[in-house]
């Protein structure tokens, strides 16, 4: 076999193998794919660094978790937590405003949400630019039942096109009997490499870990 190495500099890696180099070639192929694979999560996936508790305590106490791709914010007016992505994702918000449960018959409030999703997206599509309903459906974030409205709003030519998704949220009957109050949490991204449509909101970094991680009181689970 004639080799690529010059005489002085000895014999390649290959030559010093022999028929054993495809098998030494296969692992160096795999443990290049491992190394990829960690430095994707921990580069991409896992972006920004420590975790952090961020405790609402009122008027619904709450608490998330974020990462250092969220920036907390001043809450606009009738939020109680405001979180927006840091540099390039600067748009993509999250934010928990407290609500008042309707009055309803039963158990579970889940009944009277269709109504009370009827006159939000009424209210959203007065105030929310070129507001667009792609959805509405009854959820569940984490153990929290909820109803969810999917919607898009702005406008590419003006460059403020966004998915949102608007969700209600309350405590769960079994540990909360009745319950009269609950959060909404609204998503907002821009047009991204992971999200191409309203579902994809939360779905992707940097809005997946307070949504994943949502949970009513001061406490973690």
């Amino acid at each position: 076999m004639s080799s690529i190495v010059r005489p002085e500099y000895g014999p390649s890696l290959a030559e010093l193998s022999g028929r054993r180099w495809p098998k030494v070639r296969l692992a160096l192929i795999v443990v290049g794919a491992i190394l990829a694979v960690y430095l994707l999560f921990h580069w991409v996936v896992q972006p920004g660094g420590d975790r952090k508790v961020v405790v609402v305590r009122g008027p619904v106490a709450v608490n998330v978790l974020r990462d250092g791709t969220l920036v907390q914010a001043a809450p606009h007016p009738g939020e109680e937590l405001r979180l927006h992505g840091r540099g390039e994702e600067s748009d993509q918000t999250f934010t928990i405003t407290p609500f008042a449960i309707p009055p309803y018959a039963g158990p579970d409030p889940g009944g009277v949400m269709p109504v009370h999703a009827a006159a939000e997206i009424r209210r959203m599509a007065q105030t929310i630019p070129d507001f667009q309903l792609r959805g509405e459906a009854r959820s569940r974030i984490n153990l929290y039942p909820g109803y969810t409205i999917t919607y898009t709003g702005g406008s590419a030519a003006r460059g403020d096109f966004f998915y949102g998704k608007r969700i209600f949220l309350w405590p769960d009957t079994a540990d909360s009997p009745h319950p009269r109050s609950g959060v909404v949490l609204d998503l907002r991204s821009p047009r991204t490499l992971g999200v191409q449509y309203p579902d994809a909101v939360g779905a992707v970094s940097p809005l997946k870990l307070p949504l994943r991680s949502f949970n009513f009181g001061t406490e973690r689970p």
